[in-house]
């Protein structure tokens, strides 16, 4: 088998539905300590990733990673991609075929990069492009109805001036900004078969460019807002007005 899960032109069915209900950006966060300063700008938004019937029921698939990207920008230029990914996988599977052979159908992952049951790996770089990348999740389904159905992220960036040098053109461009959008498309999908007797991921790059989420941030005094952030939504404070 493959270390690198070849890709494959099919159609993946997907197995999340993403929203935004809370975004702000801070134009001026800036600071220093002993040993640099700084002058820079922070986003921050929460997203919410929203499990279909088939992810619960793992349908066709022992795991699924589907890659998503944020993009941030303004009336006049492109801020920030970023990229994020979420994953369902069955919790125990034979893989091996074995009595007691039984793994976590994703044993490890990190970045954009993922290792499956049988020793696969996976390496998304080679299909998110160049956008920033804001981590990952994956979930352990049994299978059975998780507690909740969705999971929370937090997808964000750091803009900045370091020592006072101005080396970031998209800073001037964001305090310049009189408006700012988020548009959430989806990259690919890769689906996982652990039993599989040949290449076991799957991937389908979406030939069109939809928009699956899109909000329109509001300025304020010192930066912009979308939503009301519900205290206790992230286990860690965030950014608000």
């Amino acid at each position: 088998m493959s270390d690198q899960a070849e890709a494959k032109a099919q159609t993946i069915t997907p197995w999340f539905t993403v929203s935004i209900p809370y975004a702000y950006v801070n134009l001026h966060d800036s600071g220093g300590n002993d040993t640099m300063t700084w002058d820079g700008a922070m986003f921050q938004a929460i997203a919410n990733f929203t499990l279909t019937s088939d992810a619960i029921n793992l349908k066709n698939a022992d795991a699924q990673i589907e890659f998503y990207q944020f993009r941030l920008y303004s009336d006049t230029s492109a801020i920030v991609n970023i990229t994020y990914s979420v994953a369902v996988c069955r919790e125990e599977i034979n893989v091996l075929g074995i009595p007691g052979g039984y793994y976590m159908a994703i044993t490890g992952s990190g970045g954009n990069k993922f290792t499956f049951a049988d020793g696969t790996t996976y390496d998304g770089n080679a299909v998110v492009g160049d956008s920033v990348c804001g981590g990952g999740k994956v979930i352990a389904n049994i299978p059975c109805r998780p507690v909740e159905n969705y999971t929370v992220a937090i997808v964000g960036s750091h803009i900045a001036n370091y020592n006072g040098n101005n080396a970031a053109q998209t800073l001037t461009e964001l305090r310049n900004a009189q408006t700012l959008n988020i548009d959430v498309s989806k990259i690919c999908s890769v689906a996982y078969q652990g039993n599989s007797s040949s290449t076991t991921a799957t991937t389908t790059t979406l030939a069109s460019d939809e928009i699956l989420c899109h909000v329109a941030l509001t300025k304020t005094e010192n930066g912009f807002v979308y939503g009301t952030y519900n205290e206790g939504t992230v286990p860690f404070p965030i950014q608000t007005p």
